[in-house]
């Protein structure tokens, strides 16, 4: 059985898993032996650490190749700061994918720096 919307049905062969859960509610946490309660407040801990490293590192791999670093070179560099191989890799990739995004978003047309992130509207249409 599937419960509290965690899993769901696809397609033939397929479920989709959901990445991030629900907080227990203190109802549901008391319900629980102590030793389970202590665990679940050190994961609970450990994950908001883990949320705050992710975003932090998606920052600076952003701003490492803004400024024209290797998508390597922002990994090596993430890792000299202490960030682990596989975060510093998910966050170069995140980076990597956002800069994309955005310069699909860039103007052609324009022609100093300053004008290069407005994007295109099309007015009275």
């Amino acid at each position: 059985a599937i419960d509290f919307d965690m899993v769901r049905y696809l397609g033939p062969g397929v479920i989709g898993v959901r990445r991030r859960l629900p907080t227990l509610t203190s109802r549901h946490l008391a319900r629980l032996p102590e030793s389970l309660q202590r665990e679940h407040a050190y994961l609970a801990k450990t994950s908001d650490t883990t949320d705050l490293m992710m975003r932090r590192g998606q920052q600076l791999a952003l701003s490492l190749l803004s400024l024209g670093e290797s998508k390597e070179e922002a990994q090596r560099q993430l890792a000299r700061w202490s960030f682990d191989e596989a975060l510093a890799r998910e966050c170069t990739v995140w980076a990597e994918l956002e800069l994309s995004r955005a310069s699909r978003d860039l103007d052609p047309r324009a022609t100093h720096p300053s004008q290069q992130f407005a994007r295109r509207t099309s007015i009275g249409s």
